[in-house]
């Protein structure tokens, strides 16, 4: 989306193929219950592509968290967050 997280937000990242094998949903789930504990301190970064793009999108639209998750689609790993 190409928006940057504040310096007090922590940005988790995944890089990679966006499938059922890599367990990206459950990374959105934990910034569910992060931002539960501690709105506005977590956020998450989705870099790549893959089958499952749609519905990690739709997941965390219906969870509220349009504004901490963010799918980044393919980027070039020199513009990769350090």
């Amino acid at each position: 989306s190409g928006s940057k997280a504040s310096p007090s937000v922590k940005l988790v990242l995944f890089s990679g193929l966006i499938s059922h094998d890599r367990g990206v949903e459950v990374a959105i789930d934990a910034i569910a219950r992060l931002r539960a504990r501690r709105p506005g301190r977590y956020a998450l970064l989705i870099v790549g592509e893959g089958p499952m793009k749609a519905e990690l999108a739709a997941k965390a639209h219906a969870l509220g968290l349009d504004d901490d998750v963010h799918l980044a689609g393919w980027m070039d790993y020199a513009k990769l967050p350090d």
